[in-house]
């Protein structure tokens, strides 16, 4: 039964590897040539950034796109419960895109606010998003 489930779970990351992969060459021409910070997420493993974004959090684009997990990485702290329902809302559930202000955390620990926009994608059966962010991104206030 373990071999069984080993299987399932390598033949899933193949999957999403091919997915993110296609994606990415599929949307290079946004991605490459726009000023915005932008990301596609199909899970914490597989997502993909432009260059403004990993800027933005003060990483290369690679190191961005391997950092894990996305919630603990990227979003503050008191915001990742909320920020996990509302992605939820929208990708799994169906809701439509959603756009909404979100404290970020840069790699120096420092954070930003930004409006994010999210727009849910199918994909081969996968559900995934692509995600803009504002381009003015703000200071986050202090927490008391």
């Amino acid at each position: 039964m373990a071999q069984a489930a080993k299987k399932e779970e390598e033949a899933r990351i193949e999957a999403h590897d091919a997915i993110i992969s296609e994606l990415a060459t599929y949307c290079a021409p946004l991605l490459e040539t726009s000023r915005e910070p932008m990301f596609l997420y199909l899970d914490d493993a597989h997502k993909v950034c432009n260059e403004p974004l990993a800027r933005l959090f003060g990483y290369e684009k690679n190191e961005w796109e391997r950092k894990e997990p996305f919630l603990n990485s990227f979003v503050a702290a008191d915001q990742r419960s909320a920020y996990s329902k509302e992605y939820n809302d929208i990708v799994v559930v169906g809701r439509s895109s959603l756009k909404g202000t979100v404290d970020f955390v840069r790699r120096d620990g420092s954070s930003f606010r930004a409006q994010v926009a999210t727009i849910p994608l199918m994909y081969k059966g996968e559900v995934c998003s692509l995600n803009l962010l504002g381009s003015t991104p703000q200071k986050a206030p202090e927490n008391p």
